[in-house]
């Protein structure tokens, strides 16, 4: 198989403009690298969701890729009194450790859907994204971070917790979320949405600082399915309409019974793929409106078993 090979990488820190919560990562950091500062914000520390920045490589060239802000906005916090990541370990977190990138953060709170837009990708090349978040507190706060661009990956990170950075560290000290290699969507984008793991996972879910890495020499999907796993009842849930806002089939699977008739599986244009999608154990369910989950009993997993019609 061919090798990956990384062309360019970014580095964006999250945060504070320059205030007791924060400050911006201005020139070359102990690596030599560039960051882009995403940090214009208006009153209560929302941030600015009408700006629009201008990317730069690591080695601080120009790109005429931009970032742009979406869905409900983000609120900036950081330093000693937000809980920021002071003192970063460059054996734990390696080039994200930087501290003006991880003092200070945007977070999303309790059911908000926060997010960061990458646009006018090379929709040739492949991105790849580390994501760190880190905020002190004693109670268990998961956050999801999900990227979309021609597919859909999700990530979680445990951002806050009592001793999870060791004793008297409540906070994430060690852990990135590291995605798999996506392609852009048709239109160059990539989204990345910031938001809860779940319902009873904490009320604030901040992201610190990133790297996206850009590559050439990745082999593209042969396709792209899509599975909303959930209740169809209207109340607890309901079925994703084909096509959804963005012009993509879904496959439904709402009976979570072992007994349950297959689904035959289309892609994201409606195509047939010849695969059926079935439960390989009966889900336990999480009735909660309008977020409906099924998990097994291994928590935050969710085993499908697909067969070949």
């Amino acid at each position: 198989a061919t090798a990956q090979t990384v062309i360019n990488s970014y580095y964006f820190d999250f945060g504070m403009d320059g205030s007791s919560r924060g400050a911006l990562t201005k020139g070359a950091d102990v690596n030599g690298h560039y960051w882009n500062n995403i940090s214009q914000v208006s009153t209560n520390n929302k941030v600015d969701q009408s700006v629009s920045y201008s990317l730069v490589n690591a080695d601080s060239l120009p790109s005429a890729y931009t970032l742009t802000l979406a869905g409900a906005a983000f609120t900036c916090n950081g330093m000693s009194g937000g809980g920021g990541l002071l003192t970063p370990s460059v054996e734990e977190l390696g080039d994200l450790a930087v501290a003006t990138a991880t003092e200070d953060y945007f977070f999303a709170s309790n059911s908000e859907h926060c997010t960061i837009r990458l646009n006018g990708l090379d929709v040739n090349k492949g991105y790849q994204f580390k994501i760190l978040g880190s905020r002190s507190a004693t109670d268990v706060r998961i956050a999801d971070y999900t990227l979309r661009g021609q597919w859909a990956v999700q990530g979680s990170l445990q951002v806050a917790g009592k001793d999870m950075g060791g004793s008297g560290i409540n906070q994430n000290t060690a852990n990135v979320y590291t995605s798999p290699v996506l392609f852009p969507a048709a239109d160059g984008s990539i989204s990345l949405t910031v938001h809860r793991q779940y319902a009873g996972s904490g009320a604030y879910f901040p992201i610190n600082c990133m790297r996206m890495q850009e590559m050439t020499d990745v082999p593209s999907p042969a396709c792209e399915l899509y599975i909303d796993c959930g209740h169809s009842d209207g109340n607890n849930g309901e079925c994703t309409p084909s096509s959804d806002a963005n012009g993509i089939y879904w496959n439904n699977l709402s009976d979570n019974t072992t007994s349950a008739t297959a689904v035959s599986m289309v892609s994201t244009d409606n195509t047939a793929r010849g695969y059926r999608l079935l439960s390989q154990e009966r889900f336990r369910e999480t009735d909660t409106i309008m977020e409906d989950v099924w998990q097994t009993p291994i928590p935050n997993t969710c085993m499908l078993s697909g067969k070949k019609a």
